[in-house]
């Protein structure tokens, strides 16, 4: 468990106590068995958005060639699509203002190829953000896409952006990619 969270082996028993205590892990002998279930998503998607998202970022910048995302080669980057991109892969819904890549290695070649400006946080001309992978092989990818992060990842990604039409596009990546794994309550 340690590896798969990748979290110390010390860890591991105060966040199982912990989840005992929240309701969200079944204990029965020496059997556990986790209580996963949409609030428990989006409990995970508000943290993760307040404590590790902000940490994954690498750069914020801007292009003129955003119509162009979906030709960009993400594999030599070891790349794969998050956030309003991987939702629109995944929904055919979302057309990104604002495409996330998290990407693995070779930045500035990724920076210099796609013309990509380094610009302020709160320039409105942001378009692109480039954030580190930080996951294990739970949130590896998505099953119907490799290019595309988790569709937990996608889901968190969409609610941390606060926009309305995120929260939409969030909604259906649940209906269609998470809801079956998810109890409702």
């Amino acid at each position: 468990m340690a590896q798969a969270a990748d979290v110390s082996l010390g860890a591991v028993p105060a966040i199982l106590a912990d989840l005992e205590r929240q309701g969200r892990l079944a204990v029965a002998g020496r059997n556990r068995r986790c209580i996963v279930s949409k609030p428990w998503l989006d409990d995970w998607s508000a943290a993760y958005a307040r404590t590790l998202r902000p940490k994954t970022l690498l750069g914020r910048y801007a292009t003129k060639n955003l119509a162009g995302w979906q030709t960009w080669t993400l594999a030599d980057v070891g790349g794969k699509w998050g956030g309003e991109a991987a939702a629109n892969l995944l929904t055919n819904y979302l057309t990104p203002g604002v495409v996330t890549v998290y990407v693995t290695k070779q930045l500035g070649r990724f920076i210099a190829e796609h013309r990509l400006a380094t610009v302020d946080d709160d320039d409105p001309s942001v378009n692109v953000e480039l954030r580190a992978p930080f996951w294990g092989p739970s949130l590896e990818g998505s099953e119907l896409n490799s290019a595309v992060v988790s569709p937990v990842l996608v889901y968190a990604d969409l609610l941390a952006n606060g926009d309305a039409r995120c929260r939409e596009a969030a909604d259906l990546v649940y209906e269609q990619h998470l809801a079956r794994r998810f109890a409702a309550h």
